[in-house]
């Protein structure tokens, strides 16, 4: 008998990783400390992209967006 090794992401090992990360962000949010944010997502499950925001000023958070639509473009 063979055993296979069952289909495993790459990216499984850094998904903790990040969690972690917005975990400190959410506390961070809940203390006050971030005031505006916003999170797309692929929800793999749902098979859907979703979006959520809060801000205080439109034109600030449309700023950052265009800034991280620039980090996104230039990813490796």
């Amino acid at each position: 008998m063979t055993h296979i090794t069952p289909l495993r992401d790459p990216r499984a090992d850094q998904w903790s990783e990040d969690a972690a990360y917005l975990r400190e962000l959410a506390d961070r949010m809940e203390r006050g400390e971030i005031s505006e944010c916003v999170v797309v997502l692929n929800d793999r499950k749902g098979g859907n992209f979703e979006r959520w925001a809060t801000f205080d000023d439109r034109w600030r958070m449309l700023g950052a967006l265009e800034y991280a639509k620039s980090v996104v473009g230039n990813a490796p």
